[in-house]
């Protein structure tokens, strides 16, 4: 079983992520975990390397972040794929939902960006073709908050993220509404309410893993 968390920037899913895959750790519960894009991969590198040196998106620059991404999720799908076929369960911050919603804000955000550029992008890479071919998430946990007061909990807390090609607000408010739409349309997502106190999503995203885990499918609601 795969489950992924998402939500933009500043929406706790990071935090709620570690904290779930440390008490499954501290209950011996088996699991393997990724956070993509992967800082020891090549390609999830070269990812954060380009996305922190610019703020400003061309259709070259985004065509190679998208590239980056996907070749990202190719080089752990195989070991993927063999383990959820073993019965494994399987956590995942940030997976293939944030390649469509980040891409879909980028048409709002960059100059001279429209969507048939993007798609043009998307067909010249074939993304559609080589997405197919990825073990898909049977369980998506969106941690949904309104971007200004993620944008906040950004600015205040101590560990604050270095900003890139997709910190602006402007950014951040178009991926939450492609995270809304697909939420609204999707069986397999579950929204939380990420406006919360830290430790009632720590505690709702906790209870919904382990109601994955115990059932083996689905949760409710």
């Amino acid at each position: 079983m795969i489950i992924s968390f998402e939500g933009i920037q500043g929406s706790g899913k990071t935090t709620a992520f570690k904290y779930v895959t440390r008490r499954l750790d501290e209950a011996g519960i088996p699991f393997l975990s990724y956070k993509f894009p992967r800082e020891l991969d090549q390609s999830g590198s070269e990812f954060i390397s380009l996305a922190k040196k610019n703020n400003v998106h061309s259709p070259d620059i985004i065509a190679k972040l998208v590239d980056l991404q996907v070749q990202d999720f190719f080089n752990a799908a195989d070991y993927i794929q063999r383990q959820e076929a073993k019965g494994a369960v399987i956590l995942i911050d940030r997976y293939i939902d944030s390649l469509f919603a980040y891409q879909f804000a980028s048409v709002i955000e960059s100059p001279g960006i429209n969507p048939p550029i993007i798609q043009k992008i998307w067909d010249d890479l074939a993304v559609d073709e080589r997405l197919k071919e990825l073990p898909l998430p049977d369980r998506v946990l969106w941690f949904d908050i309104d971007p200004t007061i993620a944008q906040r909990r950004k600015e205040t807390r101590d560990n604050t993220e270095a900003q890139d090609a997709f910190s602006s607000l402007k950014l951040q408010c178009q991926a939450q509404r492609w995270y809304l739409a697909q939420s609204l349309t999707r069986k397999n997502w579950h929204r939380i309410d990420a406006s919360r106190t830290q430790y009632n999503v720590e505690d709702e995203t906790k209870r919904l893993v382990y109601g994955c885990i115990s059932l083996g499918e689905s949760f409710s609601g």
